[in-house]
């Protein structure tokens, strides 16, 4: 996909200049918005004649299978309530490999470990193939020339290392009519917690990571490579002891080259080309803004290309010759502006499942021939959306007051002009990891419906802008990482795209943080703030919810926020609300694992002891609304609190 040129800021003056005017752009309803896709995947059946494809059904995801010459359906695979076909895949022509797990929330103490089951195509003979209990697995590889199989990489917890904080890896084959299970032979003796296989599913790698406890970050890799000739694995000195983040991320098809992203310089990684016989590291790419963001891979495993979002998202290609590449070329010059991907393939990929999506667009399955070049659509993910209501994200950049280069997103309402608007600033979770990227985002779309500008800013410590953008964020809670934030709201306002006097700012987990930190510090410049599911109380996260409860926690905690009482105390919302002018809506959890309810505590108390008003909303739910009532009752709620403040 060619990458499209980042705007300047007089470009962004004229935001929404062409196209309806707004009184055209009807109100779409909260429902619409808040209801999650109809369907999440659909894959081809190797042979071509079947779709099948997950699909929602009220607390359910459950399987179907289609004919695709009859269009008729031939079977469908339900399971409890709340039990969801979060993945599934094509055994062979006639058998199907589900991947069923128990969800209700996100990060909440009801939901369960994946399990593998596998069905005849017209629902016959389904048996559960993989009982997790404390195991976990993944799938290596579906053996194209073994339909009675598959490759497993299979984890047991009764086999963690707490001293090394590693748990060993082994790959098995399993019979996917049977269950059938058995350990192959001629792998590592050592522990080892990744296996890379060739494309003749042979095991060609395996690494482990050993966790440094004393000093935060730094880590020691065991790598080894498998002689084909003599079956033995010795250890590799490719990269030892080292605070790089070091990832195999695909075999050449002669299984001798390795593809690896690495970070040793400090800044964005680097993608290259590894000579497992000489060692011999060849820079591919790497770019100056952003981390590598994954690769592509054809049908018979071979490495087309890599991706990665400086703004829009970049596709290259490197074997521009391979007839998929080709094809993914041209799908990109069909649809300008827009994402697209393979699903799955028929064997010898004479046809393919696509995937196109935007920031406009959820998401659109079709049907792809490779001889006649042709489309047939199949289905929308959520067809009750039309996209020529929905708001374009583009691409920002401003400097912040120290001189940091700080890149984000703004979305205009559809017709609008970027001049003097409401706006909503929309700080992403994390922090530290996650960032904000140019895709369909439900909240911001219903807010952009309701004819506010949406600012997304990717602060320093935010992850996919390399190893020392994100460390710079360490020890800089409520400090600098909030300032960035601010810089950002001073950014729109001079620039004349918000007015200043309706202005209001609005997050989840760190998020929610970030929103009650802004109304604390900035108590002019906020007319409402909105904390979901966030962090109030930074001591609080050493004494409530998940993270503290491991070594590893406990240490990224101490790295990332510190240990001084004072400091925390001084960065934490809930001990300064007497700041706060802002009106306030606290939204949280009650199931919440990782920001559990002591947080919305410590926030409403503190509030109910300097007496000020906040409207407040506690569901049944994780970290994060993921039931459809609460998700519908949570955005009017929203609604009905932005309205009342930037009027």
């Amino acid at each position: 996909m060619k990458q499209r040129h980042i705007l300047a800021l007089t470009i962004l003056l004229i935001f929404g200049s062409v196209g309806q005017s707004f009184a055209d752009v009807p109100l779409i309803s909260v429902e619409d918005f808040a209801k999650p896709g109809k369907y999440q995947n659909m894959k081809i059946s190797p042979d071509g004649t079947h779709l099948a494809f997950n699909y929602r059904d009220g607390n359910r995801v459950n399987l179907a299978v289609m004919d695709l010459k009859s269009k008729k359906l031939i079977s469908s695979f339900r399971f409890k309530e709340w039990r969801q076909v979060v993945n599934f895949h094509w055994g062979n022509d006639e058998r199907l490999l589900l991947e069923v797990q128990k969800r209700v929330g996100y990060l909440d103490k009801k939901g369960g470990p994946r399990e593998l089951y596998a069905a005849d195509i017209d629902g016959r003979h389904r048996k559960q193939i993989f009982k997790a209990g404390r195991s976990s697995y993944r799938i290596a590889s579906l053996l194209e020339n073994d339909p009675k199989h598959i490759l497993l990489l299979k984890s047991h917890g009764g086999d963690y290392h707490a001293g090394s904080e590693t748990l060993p890896t082994i790959a098995v084959k399993i019979n996917i009519y049977t269950g059938n299970l058995n350990r192959l032979t001629g792998q590592p003796t050592q522990d080892v917690n990744q296996i890379i296989f060739d494309e003749n599913d042979e095991m060609r790698l395996a690494a482990n990571y050993v966790t440094d406890k004393e000093k935060f970050g730094w880590g020691e890799y065991f790598i080894y490579l498998k002689n084909r000739k003599s079956g033995h694995w010795l250890r590799s000195d490719i990269v030892t002891k080292t605070d790089t983040r070091f990832n195999f991320v695909g075999l050449s098809a002669d299984g001798d080259t390795a593809y690896v992203t690495s970070d040793e310089d400090g800044k964005t990684n680097v993608l290259y080309s590894l000579d497992l016989k000489t060692k011999k590291k060849t820079k591919i790419f790497q770019s100056d803004i952003v981390d590598i963001g994954g690769m592509l891979s054809s049908e018979d495993g071979i490495i087309l290309g890599y991706t990665y979002q400086p703004n829009y998202n970049v596709v290259e290609f490197l074997d521009k010759k391979h007839r998929e590449s080709i094809a993914l070329a041209g799908l990109f010059a069909a649809f300008p502006g827009q994402d697209v991907s393979f699903t799955s393939y028929t064997k010898n990929a004479e046809q393919a499942i696509i995937f196109v999506r935007s920031d406009t667009n959820p998401g659109v399955f079709y049907l792809f021939d490779f001889a006649s070049n042709s489309l047939k659509r199949l289905a929308k993910v959520k067809p009750w959306l039309k996209t020529e209501y929905l708001a374009e994200m583009q691409p920002i950049q401003y400097t912040a007051r120290d001189g940091l280069v700080i890149n984000g997103y703004l979305t205009i309402p559809k017709g609008k002009k970027a001049k003097n608007l409401p706006l909503i600033i929309n700080p992403h979770g994390g922090p530290h990891g996650p960032r904000d990227r140019w895709g369909f985002n439900p909240d911001v779309q219903f807010l952009a419906n309701r004819g506010y500008a949406v600012l997304q800013m990717n602060f320093r410590g935010s992850g996919g802008y390399g190893r020392e953008f994100e460390t710079t964020g360490y020890r800089k809670w409520g400090r600098e990482m909030q300032d960035d934030i601010t810089d950002a709201t001073q950014w729109a306002i001079k620039a004349g795209i918000a007015d200043p006097n309706r202005v209001c700012i609005y997050g989840g987990s760190y998020g929610g943080y970030a929103t009650l930190m802004g109304v604390v510090k900035e108590p002019d410049l906020y007319k409402c703030g909105l904390g979901y599911v966030g962090v109030y109380d930074l001591e609080t996260m050493y004494t409530d919810g998940d993270t503290h409860q491991s070594k590893g926690g406990i240490r990224f905690l101490e790295h990332i926020l510190g240990t001084d009482k004072n400091e925390l105390r001084a960065n934490s919302p809930a001990r300064h609300v007497d700041r706060i002018k802002a009106s306030l809506f606290i939204a949280h959890g009650k199931e919440d694992v990782r920001v559990p309810m002591a947080q919305f505590y410590a926030l409403t108390k503190a509030l109910d002891r300097a007496k000020i008003p906040y409207q407040s909303m506690v569901k049944d739910e994780g970290h994060g609304y993921q039931k459809l009532k609460n998700r519908i009752a949570f955005y009017k709620a929203m609604e009905k609190f932005f309205e009342k403040n930037l009027k």
